[in-house]
């Protein structure tokens, strides 16, 4: 009896590391999704939909997304780096490691939904980068925020 009960444990255990590893396989995707998104949402053929200021919208290379970068925003006053998260939970994580120093505090860090079209992608994104943007600016010109 004892074996046929510690052998129901180890598939329920196993059953759960593989839905744990599909969850985490379905995360990735989805994040990687909103990426491309964002990209997209900044294309050439919407330029007259968002700020003269922003020149180009990129994927993060392999050593920007290492330091928690999703998409970079070229400006005219410098690169401006933004993590996506698909939840406030997921934001507020990825902010406490800003906090404690682990990661640049630079990052901008932005909530985006699988259902959120182009149009409220620019909505959410472009304010908080505008804010960056701006802060950027105090600082070339030899100013503090």
């Amino acid at each position: 009896m004892k074996k046929i009960k510690n052998k129901r444990i180890w598939r329920s255990r196993r059953a759960q590391e593989r839905i744990d590893y599909l969850l985490n396989l379905t995360a990735r995707q989805l994040g990687h999704n909103n990426e491309q998104r964002v990209v997209e949402a900044y294309q050439e053929h919407c330029r007259s939909l968002f700020p003269p200021w922003i020149e180009n919208v990129r994927l993060a290379n392999k050593k920007e997304d290492w330091q928690g970068i999703d998409v970079v925003f070229a400006t005219k006053a410098g690169d401006i780096f933004v993590q996506l998260k698909g939840s406030s939970i997921g934001k507020e994580s990825f902010s406490r490691r800003q906090d404690s120093g682990e990661l640049n505090w630079r990052i901008v860090v932005v909530i985006i939904f699988p259902s959120d079209l182009p149009k409220r992608i620019r909505e959410i994104i472009t304010p908080l980068v505008s804010k960056e943007y701006k802060r950027l600016v105090y600082e070339k010109n030899g100013w503090r925020s």
